[in-house]
């Protein structure tokens, strides 16, 4: 877990501080305002086998080899007022709802933007560690 938070935290801060000029647009007020869009994306596919999410019992179903490889992908979006909403997506099968405000709020304590303006998804997929089973080797993966 706290190796997929970290990754996350990684993100944030790349995709808040590279992020490049965007197109012009007004602000509530008619003035001319710019947005910048900043994107990244990082490799977690775990470096052992682990058991695989979305089945019955996960001790049934093992990773065996790798055909491709998993990411966590953020876009964040800011104006010139300094609103900012990150989107950070995850190759994992859910959006973990007992960690997401936890990440959220670290993100947050690292980057400044708020925890509210974090949205943190999943592609929900069955070819990918389940974070729930514990395992030895996915504890390890977690951390």
């Amino acid at each position: 877990m706290k190796k997929v938070i970290s990754v996350l935290l990684l993100l944030a801060l790349a995709c808040t501080l590279f992020g490049c000029k965007g197109q012009k647009t007004t602000n509530a007020n008619g003035t001319p305002a710019q947005f910048s869009v900043g994107y990244c994306k990082v490799n977690i596919t775990p470096e052992e086998r682990v058991a695989l999410g979305g089945y019955s019992n996960p001790a049934f179903r093992t990773m065996q080899n790798i055909l491709d490889d998993m990411y966590a992908t953020a876009v964040a979006f800011a104006d010139t007022e300094g609103n900012i909403v990150l989107l950070i997506n995850t190759d994992l099968l859910r959006s973990y709802q007992n960690y997401n405000p936890a990440t959220q709020q670290r993100i947050a304590e690292a980057t400044g933007i708020p925890a509210e303006q974090i949205v943190i998804t999943c592609n929900h997929s069955h070819s990918v560690p389940d974070l729930n089973y514990s395992a030895p080797e996915t504890d390890r993966y977690k951390e």
